[in-house]
């Protein structure tokens, strides 16, 4: 969803952001493994406060890893391209006109951010 509307979108980041918190979530289900479960009550035993803790985490991480692996040298081949950002573009309805100061700005990652961690720090309550 974020490549879709931020041209800072790193695959790496999100590949590990999704892996780790794939993982997360198979860990607190109280499908797996009942006793690491987070939360209780209906919520808990549906699975749901899993998901409510594991994808504003995947964002949180996802954005950070994104803003950090742009700026590694060493990691320049899986940062966007400028190809990827023009799809960002014409994905919007742009055509061929580009800019890079279209959806490239940290107000929309630093909001997913504010607004993730309050679900995230929801989600980890004892309900």
């Amino acid at each position: 969803m974020l490549g879709v509307w931020w041209k800072e979108a790193n695959k790496l980041a999100l590949i590990i952001s999704s892996i780790v918190c794939g993982l997360i979530f198979i860990i607190i289900s109280p499908h797996v493994i009942p006793s690491i479960c987070v939360g209780k009550g209906l919520v808990a035993k549906l699975g749901m406060s899993g998901g409510m803790v594991t994808v504003p985490l995947s964002f949180i991480m996802f954005i950070a890893l994104s803003m950090i692996f742009n700026r590694i040298r060493a990691l320049e081949n899986w940062a966007p391209t400028l190809e990827d950002r023009m799809v960002v573009d014409r994905i919007h309805g742009w055509g061929t006109e580009y800019s890079e100061e279209r959806y490239s700005s940290l107000t929309l990652p630093i909001s997913v951010v504010i607004i993730s961690t309050a679900v995230l720090i929801w989600g980890l309550q004892p309900w």
